[in-house]
C-alpha cells in the first residue's frame, strides 16, 4: 500500500495543535466585555451620526424656501421703487422734523429782571429763591440759563439746573471781584 499524506496520526496531531492555539487565543471575560462596551460606544456614535444626518435638509427640502425669497426678493425691490410702499414697510425712515421746544421764547424784559433781582442776593439765597417753584417756573429757569450762557439739556432736572445757574452766577462774581481788585492794583 501506497502512503499519500501524512498520517492519521499526525493529521490529529496537527489538528490537536490548532485547536490548542485556538483555546490560548480566546479572550478573558474582560477582554470580551471591554470589547463590548467599545462597540457600543461605535454603534451609539454612528446612530447620534445618522440621526444629525437625518435632519440636515436636502435641495428637495428648501425648494419652498427658495421661492418665498425669491418673492420677498421681488416685493423688496417693489418697495424700493414706491417710497409710500418703503415707509410703510420701514425700508425709508421719515425725515425728522426739526425739533420745536413747545415753549415760546422768554421775554428778554422777564429775564433781566430776574438776574436783577438775583445780583442783591447772596447765593444761598438764589439757591433758596431759585429752587421755589412758586417764584420761578421751569421756563423762567431755562430762559435765565440760556442769558447766562449755561447749556441747558431739555431733559435738565430742576434741582440741576438751578445748580448750574448759581455756579455760573458764582464765577461770574468772582471774575469780577478779581477783575476789580486788579483794576485797584494798577
Amino acid at each position: 500500500m501506497t502512503h499519500l499524506g501524512p498520517s492519521k496520526a499526525a493529521r490529529s496531531a496537527k489538528m490537536l495543535g490548532v485547536l490548542k492555539d485556538l483555546v490560548t487565543g480566546l479572550p478573558t471575560a474582560e477582554e470580551k466585555q471591554r470589547a463590548t462596551e467599545s462597540l457600543e460606544v461605535v454603534v451609539g456614535f454612528l446612530k447620534e451620526m445618522q440621526a444629525h444626518l437625518a435632519l440636515v435638509p436636502t435641495v428637495e427640502d428648501t425648494r419652498s424656501l427658495t421661492a418665498a425669497l425669491e418673492r420677498l426678493d421681488s416685493f423688496l425691490a417693489r418697495a424700493e421703487a414706491n417710497p409710500v410702499l418703503a415707509r410703510a414697510i420701514g425700508l425709508e425712515k421719515p425725515k425728522p422734523r426739526p425739533a420745536q421746544s413747545g415753549r415760546p421764547p422768554l421775554n428778554p424784559v422777564r429775564v433781566q429782571a430776574i438776574v436783577n433781582e438775583l445780583e442783591a442776593l447772596t447765593l444761598d439765597q438764589i439757591r433758596e429763591r431759585l429752587t421755589s417753584e412758586d417764584t420761578y417756573g421751569l421756563a423762567d429757569l431755562r430762559g435765565l440759563a440760556k442769558e447766562l450762557g449755561v447749556r441747558v439739556q431739555s431733559r435738565t432736572a430742576r434741582n440741576a439746573l438751578v445748580g448750574q445757574i448759581v455756579t455760573k452766577l458764582g464765577n461770574t462774581r468772582g471774575y469780577r471781584a478779581l477783575s476789580r481788585t486788579s483794576d485797584s492794583d494798577d
